[in-house]
């Protein structure tokens, strides 16, 4: 993650997102530790819900 979000700061993204079903916990705890803060639930197209982790790859990870 942290090297996915390095290389799209470089290319001038400006935000990542990450949705992780509500049951991974493992893969919102990765989201977690690579800097990304919990958003809103949206739901997809066929009505599942999805947890949101955003991260703003305009600030220096710390």
């Amino acid at each position: 993650m942290l090297l996915a979000s390095q290389y799209a700061a470089g290319e001038g993204g400006e935000e990542a997102v990450i949705q992780v079903e509500p049951e991974n916990s493992a893969s919102a705890a990765v989201a977690r530790r690579a800097g990304f803060t919990r958003g809103e639930q949206p739901h997809s197209k066929d009505g599942r819900r999805f947890d949101r982790y955003t991260r703003d790859l305009r600030v220096a990870p710390q």
